[in-house]
Formats: C-alpha cells, structure tokens, sequence
C-alpha cells in the first residue's frame, strides 16, 4: 500500500483537478462527454512533460514534482488573475513574472534537493487525491439527483410521412445568436440592418420583421423551435426546470431533423462552439471550423497561454 501512495500520479490528479474543477462549477450547462478531448489532451501533455523533466533530473520523483509544480501553475493562471472578477488587480506581464519567477526557484530547489523525496510524493499524491475528490463528489451527487430525462415517445411521429421529391427546395435555417431585430436595432444603437435582412428575404429566406425570443437562452429556445413543442410538453412532469429538461439531447435529436430526413432530405450541420450544437450525430455531414469547443476554450481561457494568443 505504501508503495502505491509513494508512486508519482499526483501531476495526473493536479492537472485532472482543474478539469473537473471547471466542470463541476457549470454542470448545469455540460454534459460529462464534454470533457472528454480536454482530459485526453491534460494526460497528454502531463506525460510529456513528465518525460521531458525527467529528462532533466534522471529522477521520476522529482520530475513529477516539478511537472505538478508547472501545471498547477498553468491552470491556476486564469483564476487568479481573474479572482476580483473584471476588477483586474494586476497586469498579465506582472503575474506571468511572478509565476515564471516561482516555477525557476522551484526548478533551482529540487535541483539541489539531496534528500530523498518519497515522503513529499506521498503527501503530494495525497493532496492532489483530496482535491480532486471533492469536484468528483459534487458530480455524482448532482447526477445522482437529478430527475430521470423524459424518453419522447417516436409513436408520436408514425403519421404518413411522403418521400422528398426533386421539386421539394433545400431548407437553410440559420440562428444568430444574441443577434437583435432590426427595430430593436435601430432604436437602441441607431443601426439600420435592413440591407442585411432585405438581401436575405431577396434570396428567399423568410425574415421575423418583430422577432422575440420565446425563453431567455439559445438552448431553451431551439429545444422548443426544433421540436415544434412548448417546453411543458417536452417535460416528462410538465414543470419547466433543470432537473427535467434536458435542452442538449432535445437539440441533439430533434424532431424536425428526423421528420425531414424521413422525407428524404440530407441534413447537413454547421456547427458552433456550443457543445449542444457543435456537430450534430443525426447529421449526414458536420461543419465545424472551430478549434475548441465551448469547455474546451472555458479551460484554455484559465491558462497561463490564454493571454497572449
């Protein structure tokens, strides 16, 4: 048992900490799957560093010491810079300095260490195994609790359903998100948007002339545009909360994708950051440009590379 505590993981459990960390703070908005790339890309970049110091040292101990050191500094970065909030307390020069400071005096200690450092691994694995546990705690309790999802009955749909003809025209449906009407526009900021909406309508786009959204975010509201239900409806109680509506896999597998894919037609995606909408598996063809998606780019915002790219 002993030499199972004294074994260096502790670089895995820092570096996964901030991971789950980042989940467990907006759990309400993610699904679990979401963090897949980001903790295949962390144990990554932890093993390669991990060789890369050992490297260094030609002492395992030691190198995952200092890797632990480096990425509890590289995921830190973001939290403390931004931990009054947008109230900035300090340049991004001035704390990189003192980071970069820190993790040189760090490098010079362990160089110099001569004492054996298997007591240090244990009480670091026991650390980074405490913090990581308390993020893992508060995901399985919040899974544990959470209502059951609502299963939509496909029976619904078992009315006839004709085959898409060559006269059938290609249906385009795109949303800007947080994009205002043209009225709202020009009342609030004195914008005139109509050359953007006329040329749409011109190419045969239909275009709400007072649009409102139906709820306060993009997920509600494509969960009730795409399935041509209210939100009541779509909850297995009829009450409206985070508990029994699950917005993600009401996007995900929506019911006009599968009516008109029944019909024939080919349905092909463009995706955004959102993961709820970043590709679609219903999909014959998804379009992303993007690099990241939405968790992916929430924890690339809390690193000490952030600033500068």
């Amino acid at each position: 048992m002993r030499k199972i505590i004294s074994f260096s993981i502790h670089p895995f459990l820092f570096a996964l900490f901030f991971v789950f960390f980042l989940y467990a703070h907006n759990i309400e908005k993610l699904v679990f799957a979401d963090t897949f790339s980001a903790i295949g890309a962390v144990i990554g970049a932890v093993t390669g560093a991990w060789i890369l110091f050992w490297g260094a040292y030609w002492d395992r101990r030691k190198a995952a010491i200092l890797c632990s050191l480096f990425f509890i500094l590289f995921f830190s970065y973001g939290h403390v810079f931004e931990i009054r909030g947008t109230d900035y307390w300090i340049r991004h020069r001035y704390l990189l300095g003192m980071y970069a400071l820190f993790f040189v005096a760090g490098a010079f200690a362990l160089a110099r260490m001569k004492r054996d450092t298997v007591r240090l691994t244990t009480m670091l694995n026991i650390i980074a195994g405490i913090l990581l546990l308390s993020p893992v705690v508060s995901i399985i309790f919040y899974q544990a609790t959470k209502a059951p999802f609502f299963s939509r009955n496909d029976d619904q749909e078992q009315h006839a359903v004709t085959q898409a003809s060559a006269d059938d025209p290609d249906i385009y449906y795109i949303m800007p998100d947080a994009y205002a009407g043209n009225a709202s526009l020009k009342e609030f900021y004195n914008y005139d948007n109509s050359p953007f909406t006329d040329y749409l309508e011109e190419k045969g786009f239909y275009v709400a002339a007072t649009p409102r959204s139906n709820h306060s975010g993009t997920a509600l509201s494509l969960s009730v545009l795409l399935n041509m239900e209210h939100l009541e409806t779509l909850s297995p109680t009829g009450v409206v909360s985070k508990e029994t509506i699950k917005p993600r896999q009401l996007v995900q597998h929506n019911r006009v994708a599968r009516f008109l894919k029944k019909r024939g037609y080919t349905y092909v995606h463009a995706g955004s950051i959102w993961e709820g909408t970043y590709k679609n598996k219903d999909a014959d063809r998804n379009i992303n440009r993007g690099y990241f998606s939405d968790f992916g780019t929430m924890l690339y915002k809390t690193t000490a590379l952030y600033p500068y790219t």
